[in-house]
């Protein structure tokens, strides 16, 4: 074996000695290749890594979801939290954490995830500002409230729901006829809050107390 090796390298010799641009070159080639190989193979397992690790998160949101539906919301948002470690950008999951944090009545928490949400996806995620709309409502912020259904509207023009919730925080802020021009808007939808539209309608007119509205409810 040894003496195949010295053999070996008095080839190279000669070679080298009459052509020792031709074994620059080719030396110079399976570097390249080693290295593009070695790129590859981390390519590769960083791509496995990646995979696995949000595959993680989902089963993380899998039992995030599960709790939820039982009423366990502490051990909905840790879960959530984990999926987020996990996996920093997967909005749904700050979303989701949102609502937990709402239906706990945590309205700040909810009120920052909902915003991490919009501010980069707000198109997409456009129906989480009514979410968001609704926890400033809760906290006394209906300004800020009325602004969020209205940009919710923007995106969603036909979600009878979101000009339920409007009509409801005009009412309360005192804007009685504003309010009464949105429940028309809204029941032109023919939605099927209509009930709830009339309801708020009839208690405005009557001078009764607003229906209550359950932040992040529906």
């Amino acid at each position: 074996m040894i003496q195949a090796f010295f053999i070996f390298l008095r080839f190279l010799a000669v070679v080298m000695t009459r052509k020792p641009v031709a074994i620059l070159l080719l030396l110079l080639l399976l570097l390249l290749m080693g290295y593009f190989l070695s790129f590859g193979l981390l390519t590769v397992q960083a791509a496995s890594a990646e995979t696995r690790t949000k595959a993680r998160a989902r089963t993380a949101m899998k039992l995030a979801t599960q709790n939820f539906k039982k009423g366990n919301y502490d051990v909905a948002i840790k879960y959530t939290t984990t999926a987020i470690r996990l996996s920093p950008e997967y909005l749904d999951a700050y979303r989701f954490r949102g609502s937990a944090h709402a239906f706990k009545r945590e309205y700040s928490s909810a009120i920052k995830d909902f915003t991490y949400v919009l501010r980069r996806k707000p198109k997409h995620f456009s129906t989480t500002y009514y979410l968001r709309g609704d926890c400033f409502v809760a906290i006394g912020l209906l300004e800020r409230g009325i602004k969020d259904y209205t940009t919710c509207l923007k995106y969603n023009p036909k979600d009878g729901k979101v000009w339920y919730y409007k009509a409801r925080a005009l009412a309360l802020s005192g804007k009685t006829v504003e309010a009464l021009q949105t429940i028309q808007r809204g029941i032109a939808t023919k939605t099927h809050h209509m009930g709830k539209l009339e309801k708020l309608q009839k208690a405005i007119f009557s001078g009764d107390k607003i229906p209550y509205h359950a932040p992040c409810s529906n």
